[in-house]
C-alpha cells in the first residue's frame, strides 16, 4: 500500500505491508468571474507588474522580486490563468510604460503591486485590474512579518485567483507527508509549492502514513511509540496528540470521512488486514469488510457514502469499491496486476491510484463507474501514493526519478508534471490539506 515504497522502514519495526499488500479569506470586492472552470480551457491572461519598493536595499529588492515570482507561479499553478510579467511585455513593445492601450490586445487583467519595510514588519499592496474596463476590480493589503511573507502573497493569489473566476485556489494549502532522516520517520508538512518545511511530529519511533482532516485542523497518522503500532491524531492548534485505536495489532493507512467524524483504517486482530472505522473519539469502532484477503488503504467518497480501497481478494492487489457500511463490495480495476493507494478525487467522479506499469508503478486515473485506465505519469523510477488537491485539478504524489524519494506534482490532465521538494532526505506518502484558516496558515508558517 502507500508504505510498499518503504518496506525496509516497516522491517525495522517487523511489520512490513505484508499488512499492506505484497512488500510494501474574506475581501470586498467586485466578482468579474471570467468563466474559466478547467484545466486546459483558455486561460485568462493576466499582466504582472514588477512589484515597486522604496528602499533602496539590495534585499529588499530582491523581496519585491519574489514577490512577483511568487504571485505569477501560483496564478500559473491554478490552471486558469496565464501570466506574463510586464517587464517581458516592455521589452517586446519596446516601451518604458504600459498603458492601458498596450494591454487590451493581449491581457484581460493586470495588477501592480508594493512593497515597504516599517519598523520589523513587511507592508504587501497589490491591485487587480480588468483590462477592458480600466477598472480596479480588487485589492490587497497585508502588515506582516517576515516569516509570513509567502503567506500573504499565496492569500493574494487566492483573492485575486476568486476575483477572476469564483474559484477557490490552493495557495494557502500544505502538503503533510513523511519525511526519513538520521534512522527516524518524522511527519512533516509544508507549502503547496515545496516551502516551509514544518516538523509536526518527531520522536524515536517510526511515524507513518499522515491523512489531514477535512477541517484541515488535524493530522492523524501511524506511531510504533512503544513499538505498537497505534493510530494518532493530532491537533495542529494545540499540538496534543490522541491515540484512537487501543486494540492490538497493526493500526494504520487512516482515512477521514468528508464529514471529520470517522476514520476507515487498517487493521490486524489476529488476522489478516481489515478495514474498519472509527469515531473521531476513539468510539464506536466497527469491522467494515469480512474476507481471507489483505485489504486496505481505503480512501472515502466525497459523498461519504463509498470507500474505495485495495485488496488481493482476487489473487493481485486491485481497487474495490464498497458501501461506508462494508456492502455492495465490488471490483473498479481490471487492467494491470498490481494496483494500490487509492485516493478518491473531490468531485468524486474519478479515483486516483498507483498501479504497475511495464514493472514500474505510475499515478492512474479510473473513473469510479469503472472504464479504461488513464496513465498520468511516465517518468523513471517509481512514482506513488497519490492525493487530490482541494479543487481537483492537481495530484501530489512521490517518486524515485531523481533517486531519493521527493514530492512531485501534476495536473489531474497529466499535463505540468514538477517536483516540488527540495529537501536531501527521503519523502514519502503525501496528504493534501483542504483550504485552511488564515490563523492555522500562519500557525504552520511559523519557525
Amino acid at each position: 500500500m502507500q508504505t510498499r515504497v518503504r518496506a525496509s522502514i516497516l522491517l525495522a519495526a517487523t511489520l512490513t505491508l505484508a499488512i499492506s499488500i505484497g512488500t510494501r479569506p474574506g475581501f470586498a470586492q467586485q466578482e468579474i468571474y471570467l468563466g474559466i472552470h478547467t484545466t486546459g480551457a483558455q486561460r485568462i491572461r493576466l499582466v504582472v507588474e514588477e512589484f515597486e519598493c522604496a528602499a533602496d536595499q539590495l534585499s529588499v529588492r530582491l523581496m519585491a522580486h519574489q514577490a512577483s515570482e511568487i504571485l505569477r507561479n501560483d496564478l500559473d499553478t491554478s490552471g486558469l490563468i496565464e501570466t506574463t510579467g510586464a517587464t517581458v511585455v516592455k521589452q517586446e513593445m519596446g516601451v518604458n510604460t504600459l498603458a492601458p492601450a498596450h494591454l487590451k490586445s493581449r491581457f484581460d487583467a493586470s495588477t501592480q503591486g508594493r512593497l515597504a519595510i516599517e519598523g520589523n514588519d513587511i507592508v504587501i499592496e497589490a491591485r487587480l485590474y480588468d483590462v477592458p474596463s480600466e477598472k480596479m476590480v480588487a485589492s490587497f493589503r497585508r502588515r506582516v512579518a517576515d516569516s509570513a511573507f509567502r503567506s500573504a502573497i499565496h492569500q493574494m493569489a487566492d483573492h485575486f485567483l476568486h476575483t477572476l473566476t469564483g474559484e477557490t485556489g490552493i495557495a494557502e494549502t500544505k502538503i503533510v507527508m513523511v519525511r526519513e532522516m538520521e534512522g527516524r520517520t518524522d511527519i512533516c508538512a509544508m507549502d503547496y509549492d515545496g516551502h516551509n518545511l514544518k516538523v509536526l511530529v518527531q520522536n524515536a519511533a517510526l511515524n507513518l502514513l499522515p491523512a489531514w482532516s477535512p477541517r484541515g485542523d488535524e493530522v492523524a497518522y501511524t506511531s510504533y511509540i512503544g513499538d505498537q503500532p497505534g493510530l494518532y491524531v493530532l491537533s495542529l492548534e494545540t499540538g496534543v496528540r490522541k491515540r484512537l485505536s487501543t486494540l492490538g495489532g497493526l493500526n494504520t493507512s487512516a482515512a477521514w470521512s468528508p464529514d471529520g467524524e470517522k476514520l476507515a483504517y487498517s487493521a490486524t486482530r489476529g488476522t489478516d488486514p481489515e478495514i474498519f472505522a472509527i469515531h473521531r473519539s476513539g468510539s464506536s469502532q466497527e469491522r467494515l469488510t469480512f474476507h481471507p484477503a489483505i485489504d486496505c488503504s481505503p480512501t472515502w467518497a466525497p459523498n461519504g457514502h463509498e470507500i474505495a480501497f485495495t485488496s488481493d481478494r482476487s489473487g493481485t492487489p486491485q481497487i474495490y469499491l464498497m458501501s461506508s457500511d462494508g456492502t455492495n463490495v465490488r471490483r473498479l480495476t481490471y487492467e494491470g496486476n498490481y494496483n494500490d493507494s487509492p485516493s478518491w478525487s473531490p468531485a468524486g467522479d474519478r479515483v486516483a491510484f498507483s498501479g504497475r506499469v511495464g514493472g514500474r508503478f505510475r499515478i492512474c486515473i479510473i473513473a469510479t463507474q469503472g472504464g479504461p485506465v488513464y496513465v498520468l505519469t511516465n517518468d523513471p523510477g517509481n512514482h506513488e501514493s497519490p492525493s487530490w488537491a482541494p479543487d481537483g485539478r492537481h495530484i501530489v504524489y512521490v517518486s524515485t526519478q531523481s533517486g531519493r524519494s521527493a514530492v512531485y506534482v501534476i495536473n489531474a490532465d497529466g499535463t505540468n508534471n514538477r517536483r516540488i521538494s527540495s529537501s536531501s532526505h527521503e519523502l514519502f506518502a503525501p496528504s493534501w490539506s483542504p483550504p485552511l484558516s488564515p490563523r492555522l496558515v500562519a500557525k504552520l508558517s511559523e519557525g
